[in-house]
C-alpha cells in the first residue's frame, strides 16, 4: 500500500506524510495493556497531524466510557495529562478527535 499524503503542497513545504490508519493501529495494538491503565501517558515527539495521539485518545476514551458517562469529563484529563505531542510549531496541525 502506498503512502497517503495530505496534499502535495504540505509534503513539499513541511515534509509531512500522513501515517495510514492501519499503521497507527499496528503501532498501538501492542500497547493495549498500557491504554488500559488510567494513569498511562503517551508521547509523540514528532507529531504533525496528531494521528497517533488522536487514536490513543480514542482508545483511552473508550476504556473510560463505562466509568465516566460524560465524554467531556473523560476527554479533559486525557488531553491535559496523558498525551504529549511536540513538533515544529509551523508544521503542527491542530489535534482533532
Amino acid at each position: 500500500m502506498g503512502l497517503q499524503i495530505k496534499s502535495k503542497q504540505r509534503v513539499a513545504d513541511y515534509g509531512e506524510v500522513l501515517t495510514p490508519p492501519h499503521i497507527v493501529n499496528a503501532m498501538l495494538d501492542p500497547l493495549q495493556q498500557e491504554t488500559a491503565r488510567i494513569v498511562a501517558c503517551f508521547s509523540d515527539p514528532f507529531s504533525k497531524s496528531s494521528a497517533v495521539l488522536c487514536k490513543v485518545a480514542k482508545r483511552l476514551d473508550k476504556r473510560l466510557e463505562s466509568h465516566t458517562p460524560d465524554q467531556q469529563k473523560r476527554i479533559n484529563p486525557i488531553t491535559t495529562h496523558q498525551l504529549l505531542g511536540s513538533a515544529n510549531a509551523e508544521r503542527a496541525a491542530p489535534m482533532r478527535l
